[in-house]
């Protein structure tokens, strides 16, 4: 019998394997964000009596419908799964391969009032659907001499789609095209919905559009304009990606170091639109289109639409939508094709003079993948419109130094940076759809200071500020701030412990403050709106505010429990965290306000 010595005896002081396995599941159910009109305030729709002000802070009114006419409950039903298993091993003592293998799935279903009113005019379900599987290995080499460095692949698959039913009343819809909504708060639907005034809207839209509409006509599609208009508009992604890359770092003496890095990426896309309106054509985009027929098949079909048979689906006469247009078949799913690929690269040095000193400087290129673009067709039944957004491409340049002064129980980190973007890739609404779009060249510079300080081993204080000037530099938007990107941030905290009753309190207080932003890359410009409606009001950003919050925990010594008492905003600072929505599409614009003061208390068990 042959005896095998044992695995530690082969393989001394080495594990063979080294592994995280890492499973996560989340489920929200929220009532979303409280959208606010920033033009009409709340008031009741029957009577029209007043039930608010055009205050960003106090309470909305607001309604939600699916397409049977059932009121709908706001809010975010959402579910997170996702797991990631690690695995590294040493192959000798310079070399490690590891493996990351990582599985995510997304699922949000968020019905939303989009227009902040009490009225129902626009409502609609945005449902996303998203799975995603990542695989990197990767093999370092480290010596603890002159050389290290890696190289590695990664590989990454996703599967997404965007479904959103939209439901428009038409009626009270055209009363906000043609600025019959009184502001600040909307007449009572039985103003709005009477036929004559209805009629009246719609010849002024007529006239507008450059004909005119006779009175007993106008009178008659009056009668036909929805209730429950229904869009529905779904996107399709798949992604496929690899990406190789590599990247070493050269220690010279004792003081510098130099590093490189270069990857390689190239991706598969396929994207695919499948708009619809089930319900059947819009009424009130119906007379929009009349204006662009010839006098014989304009007469023709406004007397269509005043008869029994407008808005019903229809084999001779095209199907309007309001926002999307459907594609051929009244939905079908319409896709294409794009492969991408391009190089990055980094290249940074660091000297440190002394153990005290640290000074590095870095320049990058980066890039965002190019981007296709799928969209309804401009006419109903027509070919979707696919369009490719070139690949966004930065140079980066950085400098910074890190000074931890002897003695002092100092720590001053500083850096200051500059950005320049080729083909700055952005969002917009665009029918109803957020869409990326090519902004052009931007540019972004700015600097960044931290310092900590700790006057005692049980207190530790800290200040940083942060300057950033980021803006557009092509175009419509030249001159625009980039979105959600102040110029200025500072923040100030201290972390005190105290020894008590065989264990530890923990007092940690910290304020924030950030100066004025936007919520998009267009600033909220009107010029730039694309709405069926002009923007009456420009009011998307936030001015400069801050924010305190504390947090004061006590650790036994002898347990592993922490029950920590926590003020968030303690202050109850007012501000505004999102604005805009997809509303803005038909016209609308609303705010969600950040949390108020929220006190709490929270205990914690470590395993």
């Amino acid at each position: 019998m042959i005896r095998r010595p044992p695995i530690s005896t082969l393989f001394p002081d080495t594990t063979l394997f080294r592994s995280d396995l890492i499973i996560n599941y989340q489920h929200d159910r929220s009532s979303g964000p409280a959208l606010k009109s920033f033009l009409f305030a709340p008031a009741d729709p029957v009577s029209g009596q007043p039930l608010g002000d055009l205050d960003r802070f106090t309470p909305p009114a607001l309604s939600a419908r699916d397409a049977q006419g059932r009121d709908q409950p706001l809010g975010l039903d959402r579910r997170l799964f996702s797991a990631s298993f690690g695995l590294e091993t040493d192959i000798s003592p310079a070399l490690t391969l590891s493996s990351l293998t990582s599985y995510r799935r997304f699922a949000a279903d968020d019905q939303q009032d989009a227009d902040g009113l009490a009225l129902p005019i626009v409502s609609l379900l945005e449902e996303t659907r998203s799975a995603q599987v990542n695989q990197e290995i990767r093999l370092a080499y480290d010596r603890r001499g002159a050389w290290r460095g890696f190289v590695g692949v990664n590989l990454f698959e996703e599967h997404g789609t965007q479904r959103v039913p939209m439901v428009i009343d038409e009626r009270l819809q055209l009363a906000r095209m043609m600025g019959r909504l009184t502001s600040p708060w909307p007449q009572s639907a039985d103003v709005l919905l009477q036929a004559q005034f209805l009629a009246d809207q719609l010849r002024g839209l007529a006239a507008r559009r450059g004909y005119e509409l006779e009175g007993t006509t106008a009178l008659a599609i009056a009668g036909n304009l929805k209730a429950l208009h229904l869009e529905r508009t779904q996107n399709f992604s798949d992604v496929q990606a690899l990406d190789i890359f590599a990247d070493a770092t050269r220690r010279i003496g004792t003081s510098w170091e130099v590093s490189a890095g270069l990857r390689f990426g190239t991706d598969q896309k396929t994207s695919a639109v499948s708009p619809a309106v089930p319900l059947g054509p819009s009424v009130l985009a119906s007379v929009i289109a009349a204006a662009g027929m010839d006098q014989a098949r304009r007469q023709a079909f406004l007397q269509h639409l005043a008869g029994p048979d407008a808005g019903r689906l229809s084999t001779e006469w095209p199907l309007y939508g309001l926002l999307f247009q459907p594609t051929l078949g009244n939905g079908d799913k319409i896709s294409s094709d794009l492969e991408d690929s391009g190089w990055s690269w980094r290249l940074a040095a660091r000297y440190e003079p002394n153990p005290t000193v640290s000074v590095y400087g870095t320049y990058a290129r980066g890039r965002r993948p190019t981007v296709l673009v799928a969209g309804a067709p401009a006419t109903p039944q027509g070919s979707a419109r696919f369009g490719v957004v070139p690949a966004e491409v930065v140079d980066s340049w950085e400098l910074g130094a890190k000074v931890r002064p002897a003695r002092l129980r100092l720590a001053l980190d500083a850096a200051v940076y500059a950005y320049d973007y080729r083909d700055f890739q952005t969002t917009r609404v665009e029918a109803g759809q957020l869409r990326t779009v090519n902004a052009g060249r931007a540019t972004a510079h700015g600097l960044e200071v931290e310092a900590t300080f700790m006057p005692s081993p049980a207190a530790t204080v800290g200040a940083t500020y942060a300057y950033g000037h980021a803006r557009l530099r092509s175009g419509a938007v030249e001159g625009n701030r980039f979105r959600l990107a102040p110029d200025h941030q500072a923040s100030i905290h201290a972390d005190i412990v105290w020894p008590l009753l065989d264990g530890e309190l923990a007092f940690r207080p910290v304020y924030s403050w950030r100066s004025k932003f936007f919520f998009s890359d267009d600033n909220d410009r009107p010029e730039l709106s694309r709405a069926l409606a002009p923007d009456m009001i420009q009011d998307e950003w936030q001015d400069g505010y801050g924010l305190l919050d504390l947090r004061l925990a006590f650790r036994p010594s002898s347990s592993a429990w922490t029950v920590t008492a926590f003020a968030k905003n303690a202050l109850d600072q007012r501000y505004i965290q999102e604005a805009g929505f997809i509303g803005e599409a038909l016209g609308y614009s609303a705010s969600a306000p950040g949390p108020r003061r929220l006190i709490g208390l929270a205990v914690e068990w470590d395993w």
